[in-house]
């Protein structure tokens, strides 16, 4: 698991422009951008428009169909996302999941594994996330020798699994 800084990226809900520009349709937002409302408008691109605001307003199921459609089959990137099982069909340089939805996970499996063997892998889990957790909130607050010194402790404890 990649331990180290923590970048927030705060989303703004997305306007039919940015989502047109997001789908590789610029032309078509450009297009919206100079027509005007008396203007009559080719049925070819009416439709396409109809289309993608079909698919901008609203999908019928949250399947691996709708995320290939938008994603892809191969992201050129990394794919920060959730355990939603359609994210699995998604191939990419790394998925990165984020911590909230992580914790949730495991309080999941709480509820269908009592197992010893559980518990135990389970707290060493938790405990290497929340010290994860907190060497990237040392960052800025330490030396870089300190940190990476810090950092090899930390990875060290990924052996004791």
């Amino acid at each position: 698991m990649p331990v180290g800084r923590i970048h927030f990226l705060y989303l703004e809900p997305l306007s039919f422009s940015e989502y047109l520009d997001a789908t590789g349709n610029q032309k078509l937002r450009q297009f919206l951008s100079e027509v005007k409302l008396t203007d009559s408008i080719d049925d070819v691109i009416h439709k396409k428009l109809l289309e993608l605001l079909r698919a901008y307003l609203i999908t019928r199921n949250r399947g691996s169909p709708v995320i290939k459609k938008f994603l892809g089959i191969l992201l050129k990137g990394i794919l920060t996302c959730n355990f939603w099982g359609a994210y699995s069909k998604i191939s990419s340089l790394a998925k990165q999941r984020c911590f909230y939805h992580l914790f949730t996970e495991l309080v999941k499996v709480d509820h269908h594994n009592q197992s010893n063997q559980w518990k135990v892998f389970r707290k060493k889990l938790s405990r290497l996330l929340k010290d994860a957790i907190r060497l990237s909130e040392k960052k800025n607050q330490v030396s870089p020798e300190r940190f990476l010194r810090l950092k090899k402790g930390d990875i060290i404890g990924l052996n004791s699994f």
